[in-house]
C-alpha cells in the first residue's frame, strides 16, 4: 500500500475548518483533463495534449 500512496500526485489543502471527524479544505485552482471517448488510446490522447501534440482531428474543430 505504501508504494501505491507514494505514486499518486497529491493537490496541496489547507484545513480552514474541523467538526468532528469532517474537514472543511481549500485547493489553489488546478485544470484537470478528462478523455469522454470510447477509444482505446485515451492514455496516448491525454499525453499529446499535455505535451502540446494536437491530433489534426482536433486541429480542425
Amino acid at each position: 500500500m505504501l508504494l501505491l500512496q507514494s505514486m499518486v500526485q497529491t493537490v496541496k489543502y489547507e484545513v480552514i475548518r474541523k467538526q468532528k471527524n469532517v474537514e472543511i479544505r481549500g485547493y489553489p485552482k488546478i485544470v484537470i483533463a478528462k478523455v469522454s471517448n470510447s477509444e482505446s488510446d485515451n492514455f496516448g490522447f491525454l499525453f499529446r495534449f499535455i505535451s502540446g501534440q494536437q491530433d489534426s482531428k482536433e486541429q480542425e474543430k
